[in-house]
């Protein structure tokens, strides 16, 4: 059984994630066009790149600037280039729930502990274990960056 993933880009520098139930997909399909259709901000997309993940995912992409971000079911954080689906790097770390990516740190939980990576390198810069049993799964912020630098809740 495979489905995929889907990448759109609506508008320049915008990007959205179509994705089918979790479990069901090993691919990831990414989609972009950089030409408005008219006052409409709504544009045609073609295939930018496409790639067998030969897994599901356990929760939904994040994406920032430069990256995509997969959490796989077998633990791996799956970290690939958003304009060419390059790896750029993985850890062996389960995830549960959302990542967080924003200001160059990528964020995720795993039962009672919270991990903190460079989003470039991937290189460890914290953990955190909680107290209690499990930590609150929550859902993917959303946020807009007007201009290099400034990070706002749309």
């Amino acid at each position: 059984m495979t489905a995929r993933h889907t990448y759109f880009r609506y508008l320049v520098g915008i990007w959205a994630v179509i994705a089918p139930a979790m479990g069901s997909s090993h691919t990831a399909e990414v989609l972009a066009q950089e030409e408005l259709l008219g006052p409409s901000p709504i544009v045609p997309v073609d295939i930018a790149w496409l790639l067998d993940l030969e897994q599901a995912t356990t929760a939904a992409a994040t994406i920032d600037d430069e990256r995509i971000y997969l959490p796989l079911v077998d633990g791996t954080l799956l970290v690939l280039n958003l304009d060419n689906g390059a790896q750029v790097w993985s850890r062996h770390r389960p995830a549960q729930g959302a990542l967080l990516a924003a200001n160059g740190i990528l964020i995720a939980t795993y039962e009672q502990i919270m991990v903190a990576f460079d989003s470039a390198s991937g290189r460890l810069l914290w953990t955190h274990r909680f107290d209690q049993r499990r930590v609150t799964k929550v859902s993917p912020a959303a946020w807009h960056r007007p201009k290099k630098g400034a990070l706002e809740h749309p």
